[in-house]
This record gives C-alpha cells, structure tokens and sequence, in this order.
C-alpha cells in the first residue's frame, strides 16, 4: 500500500482499460468533492506526479490505486465498494483503503478531550443545581457537614471547590457517558 492516503479496488485479474476508466469513474463521483489528491511514484528510477496508478499483487497486475488528500470514513469507502458492485457485479473485488493509524489516534485523542469538556460542563452546571437547591433548603456553607445547623462544605462556588471533590463529580459524569456509549447512544454537537 502506498504511504499517501489511497482507495484501492484489488482484483483477481487485471481489468480491462474500460473497467479501469470506470473505477476511476466511480470514485470521481461518490467521494466527497476534494478528497481526490496525487501522489509521486517512481517510474523509469524518476519521480512521476499521478492521481492514479496500478500496482501489482502477488506478481501480476491488480491494485488500481487512486491517491487522496485525507483517509476516508468507512462510510464513504463503503458507497465506492457498493456503487462498484452496482458497475461490475460479476467480478471477485476487495476495496481496501487507508485509515492511517495517526489519524485514528489523533480522532480518539479529540473525542477525549470533547469528552472531557463535556464532563466538566455537566459537573459544573449540576453542583450550580445542588448549591440553588440547598440554598432553597436552608442550607448554608459550613467547614463540614452538620444536618441540624444546614452546613455543608460544598455550598461554594465551583472555583472554590477542592480538587479532588470536582474530580469526584467530573468522574460521575465520564461513568454515565461510558453507560450511554455502551449501550450504543453517542453525543453529537450541532
């Protein structure tokens, strides 16, 4: 596979230069504007610029490569390998494409941190809720928890907590979004 971010429809047997013309055609058409790119290969011991080359598998041609500018979802390969099946349902294919690990990582390391915020957000605004709540009570701050004189310590405003209670409350918030995520609900920002 080459290192550049690719699609590539491999074949049993080389394809006829009509059913070449129409992978490259489908691809053209079912991937998101832009996303078609180059790549420089080397033919003849020099360095070529392409936007689509064959590569050969197992010693004989069947790797037809089109090079991109970013990895693609599975979703978007997916429309390629049915629109393809749509195009040549007799054949024996396998679309392969890049999902670069880097990416992955770099995806999952965003997600933390949008998970993170989220978890924060929601610890802050339910110890707002619980403060309003307690105050309605009665209740006041106090150095530790009295029930007969309505003291509680967390009766401060979120800045002013200690650490390790916000970390309690952050935590809380991280277990019910892991529940939501396991039971297949995802959060999604408009």
């Amino acid at each position: 596979m080459t290192n550049c971010p690719n699609i590539t429809l491999i074949t049993p047997e080389p394809l006829e230069p009509k059913l070449v013309q129409r992978w490259k055609t489908i691809v053209d058409k079912y991937l998101p504007r832009g996303v078609r790119g180059n790549t420089n290969i080397l033919v003849g011991g020099h360095q070529k610029q392409t936007d689509f080359f064959v590569k050969k598998i197992n010693g004989k041609l069947g790797g037809y490569v089109v090079p991109l500018t970013r990895d693609l979802t599975e979703d978007e390969a997916g429309i390629c390998a049915l629109a393809w099946d749509r195009a040549c349902p007799e054949g024996d294919f396998i679309i392969d494409f890049s999902q670069h690990q880097n990416s992955i990582l770099f995806k999952a390391a965003i997600q933390e941190d949008i998970l993170d915020e989220i978890a924060d957000q929601v610890a802050r605004r339910l110890h707002g809720d619980f403060v309003t709540a307690k105050v309605n009570e009665g209740w006041n701050y106090g150095p530790r928890k009295n029930r007969m004189q309505h003291q509680d310590p967390r009766l401060l405003p979120w800045e002013q907590l200690n650490q390790s209670y916000k970390q309690l409350e952050i935590n809380k918030v991280r277990k019910m979004l892991a529940i939501l995520e396991s039971i297949n609900l995802h959060l999604i920002r408009r």
